[in-house]
């Protein structure tokens, strides 16, 4: 199958120090994977790169067969190519369902009811129950590609099909889930305790 999406040999450097170091990696559709790495390996760097966000110092970025390196961010997401950042900044007086239900209400366009009772809106707090009981990476399209970087390995194990680790800006590692906590590479950069657990277990 193809590639619909593609980085060849992409680098960049700030100050000397290489961030991204030639960094090569392809998807096809259906793709299921999580790249993973300690911190400061240059994975914020790389989907900076890969999203337009920033420019690399060489190599490419592919989308559909089509080069995109100078393309911006914009153009990037007209071609099919969109990021979605963690949010980690919540309500702390809201419950989960609460916000599941802000987030409808602004789908909807009634985002200015937000600070009503959000119980007396039963047609809201219904969906918001359906959405929170469901597993929403496995809804995914089948044909969707999907990039995933993630510090759970369990829901890394649990959705990847493929595992890249990131080290120093470096590929070490590209291969299925079951063979990355046997990597002694990996082990030493990243994995460490969780290989060992996971190999007591």
């Amino acid at each position: 199958m193809s590639a619909i999406f593609e980085v060849r040999n992409l680098k960049r450097s700030f100050g000397g120090l290489a961030v991204t170091n030639d960094v090569s990696l392809s998807m096809a559709p259906g793709d299921r994977v999580a790249l993973i790495g300690p911190n400061g390996a240059g994975k914020t760097t790389f989907v900076n790169l890969v999203t337009g966000n920033l420019k690399p110092d060489a190599g490419e970025v592919r989308i559909g067969g089509e080069t995109v390196t100078n393309v911006d961010a914009i153009g990037r997401v007209r071609r099919g190519l969109v990021r979605s950042f963690q949010v980690t900044r919540l309500f702390q007086d809201m419950t989960p369902a609460e916000h599941v239900a802000l987030a409808v209400l602004q789908r909807d366009g009634r985002a200015g009811r937000m600070f009503g009772n959000f119980l007396a809106m039963p047609g809201v707090m219904a969906e918001a129950g359906s959405l929170l009981g469901k597993q929403a990476l496995a809804d995914l399209p089948d044909d969707l590609a999907v990039l995933m970087i993630e510090h759970d390995m369990d829901l890394v194990f649990r959705f990847a099909k493929r595992v890249i680790v990131l080290a120093a800006g470096t590929v070490i590692f590209d291969g299925s889930p079951a063979d990355v906590t046997r990597d002694p590479r990996v082990r030493e950069a990243y994995l460490g305790s969780y290989a060992d657990a996971g190999s007591a277990a």
